[in-house]
């Protein structure tokens, strides 16, 4: 388990630039997009939502079913100190089931 706590840098030619780019889009997501359900005020967020198709073969035909529904965040912006992935199968959009309200949690606290 030891390989799990040792940090590692990440390999890449991305520039800090194009970073920055990425996670002001990112905090945009819970600030004004289809994130915002899931921002906690006071905490630069960055998060993308997400909808993935779901099909089956049956008999020989491709039959489509309710959409996964995907949400991935991290917090905060500057030095994060957590990440989280939520993937609800047939969950329709990503902001629908993925997303959901803080109050949510803390109704179950």
């Amino acid at each position: 388990m030891s390989r799990f706590h040792e940090k590692h840098s990440a390999v890449s030619h991305i520039t800090n630039d194009a970073y920055d780019v990425v996670q002001s889009g990112m905090q945009g997501v819970t600030e004004i997009g289809t994130g915002k359900i899931a921002r906690i005020p006071g905490i630069d967020m960055c998060a993308k939502t997400g909808t993935a198709e779901n099909k089956k073969v049956v008999d020989g035909k491709v039959i489509k079913l309710r959409t996964h529904s995907l949400f991935a965040c991290f917090a905060p912006r500057q030095n994060p100190r957590i990440a989280l992935v939520v993937v609800v199968e047939n969950g329709g959009y990503g902001k629908d089931a993925a997303a959901p309200s803080p109050r949510c949690w803390l109704k179950n606290t």
